[in-house]
C-alpha cells in the first residue's frame, strides 16, 4: 500500500517524532474522541476516556522505545537496508 511504502522508508527518529505528535493531538482532543467512542459503542464516557488515555500512553511509549534503540546494526541483505538488533 501507499502508506507502507512511505512508512518503511521513514527513519526511526522520524517515526518517534510522528508518534509523539500523534499522542499530543490525541491528548488535545481526548474528550471529543471519548465522546465519539461513547456515541458509537454505547460505553460509559469514563471508559472511553480511559481508552483514549491508553492510546496516548502507548504512542508515547513506542516513541520512547524508538529513541532507546540499542544493539547492533547488521546488513539486511537488501540494498540500502540494515537490521537493528
Amino acid at each position: 500500500s501507499k502508506a507502507y511504502s512511505h512508512w518503511k522508508n521513514t527513519s526511526i527518529p522520524e517515526r518517534a517524532a510522528f508518534l509523539t505528535k500523534a499522542a499530543l493531538l490525541f491528548e488535545d482532543r481526548k474528550e471529543e474522541l471519548a465522546q465519539v467512542m461513547t456515541k458509537e459503542m454505547g460505553k460509559p464516557l469514563t471508559e472511553s476516556i480511559g481508552e483514549v488515555g491508553v492510546v496516548i500512553a502507548t504512542a508515547q511509549y513506542m516513541a520512547g522505545e524508538g529513541r532507546r534503540l540499542f544493539g547492533e546494526i547488521v546488513p539486511a541483505g537488501f540494498p540500502d537496508r540494515d537490521i537493528k538488533m
